[in-house]
């Protein structure tokens, strides 16, 4: 009302004025009315406006709806002027509801007993809440430190994965071909963990292929000598006496022939005993590091 383009001061603004002076008195803080408008219940898109009474309803609900200064509230708050009460009524409802009502308080010293009580009430709450902030602070910080830290590991797994990246394209092309392809296409590593688990499994893969070439080295090595011990065998048959002329071979180069061949047979059993034990022990190796 006050604030159109052409307002008239009636004692109806003041009326308007004492119903929220109660309102404060009763509350003890300023009430602080909410918006004037709020959407249409029966039509969400349209808005309509909201009663000075509905816009105080927090304030209101403290006070209670027995309070008995409730309706003259309500009077002074009424949205039409005309329905708000005269100076002169007011003040008779006003000294009526003072005069049922009893006293709260029996003499000045009681009431500031009260109001001191209240001002350490509010105070202990106010400091429990500011050490929940406090609290809360420092979890915060905390946690911004934690952040900090990983950032930093993160940032130095990053330069680390990069001076690999670059030791990598300096080898010689020589040296990068005899990388395994495991190794050579290595992907940037997120962590420290994936790196072992990477090089770990590289040197379990070279382990398995010293095993395999050793076990290859041994096997070309026993056939040798049993290449050898065959052309051996066939130069002692050259180098034999003449056969008799009936074309049966005498009795001591048959003996000699059966003593060699019994020595080849048991050579060749022992070398493959000996394969087959060194290729059941990577076998199990293997599988025990997997």
């Amino acid at each position: 009302e006050a604030m159109v383009d052409h307002p008239k001061y009636t004692s109806k603004i003041d009326m308007y004025s004492y119903g929220v002076l109660i309102i404060h008195v009763l509350c003890g803080r300023w009430p602080f009315p909410a918006s004037a408008f709020h959407p249409d219940p029966r039509n969400p898109d349209a808005i309509i406006p909201v009663s000075e009474v509905e816009r105080r309803a927090v304030y209101l609900q403290e006070i209670g709806n027995d309070h008995p200064l409730m309706a003259v509230i309500h009077q002074c708050l009424s949205n039409m002027p005309a329905r708000r009460p005269e100076a002169g009524t007011l003040l008779h409802q006003v000294n009526t509801i003072l005069s049922i009502l009893p006293q709260q308080f029996t003499n000045r010293v009681e009431m500031l007993q009260q109001v001191e009580g209240r001002i350490q009430t509010l105070t202990a709450a106010n400091q429990s809440k500011q050490s929940k902030i406090d609290a809360m602070q420092s979890e915060i910080d905390t946690n911004r430190s934690e952040v900090d830290l990983k950032q930093s590991e993160i940032e130095s797994l990053k330069a680390e994965v990069e001076r690999l990246s670059v030791q990598k394209q300096a080898q010689p092309p020589d040296i990068q071909n005899q990388i395994p392809p495991t190794i050579a296409l290595y992907q940037p590593v997120t962590n420290q963990v994936e790196m072992l688990q990477q090089f770990e499994a590289h040197v379990q893969s070279k382990q398995l292929e010293i095993h395999l070439r050793q076990s290859e080295i041994d096997s070309q090595s026993k056939q040798s000598e049993i290449e050898f011990l065959r052309r051996e065998i066939e130069r002692l048959s050259v180098q034999s006496p003449s056969q008799p002329a009936n074309g049966q071979p005498t009795h001591s180069s048959h003996s000699r022939e059966l003593n060699i061949q019994n020595q080849v047979h048991k050579y060749i059993q022992t070398v493959g005993s000996c394969l087959y034990l060194c290729l059941l022990y990577i076998i199990v190796k293997y599988y025990n590091e997997m």
